[in-house]
C-alpha cells in the first residue's frame, strides 16, 4: 500500500487514475433519481443554514 503513494502522501497517478474511474462508474451505475436545480439549491440552503445555527452566526 505504500508504495501507491509518491514522496509527500501524493497518490501515485495510476493509482488516482483507477480511483477517479471507479468513482465516475459509480456515478454512472447510481440509480437515485435526479434532483432538480430548485431541490438542490433548498438542500445546499437547508444545510448552510443548520451549519450556521451550529456555529453561532444565526
Amino acid at each position: 500500500m505504500a508504495d501507491e503513494r509518491l514522496a509527500g502522501g501524493r497518490p501515485r497517478p495510476s493509482t488516482h487514475d483507477a480511483w477517479f474511474r471507479a468513482r465516475v462508474q459509480e456515478a454512472l451505475d447510481d440509480t437515485a433519481g435526479d434532483l432538480s436545480g430548485d431541490q438542490v439549491n433548498a438542500r445546499l440552503a437547508a444545510r448552510r443554514e443548520a451549519a450556521l445555527r451550529r456555529d453561532g452566526g444565526v
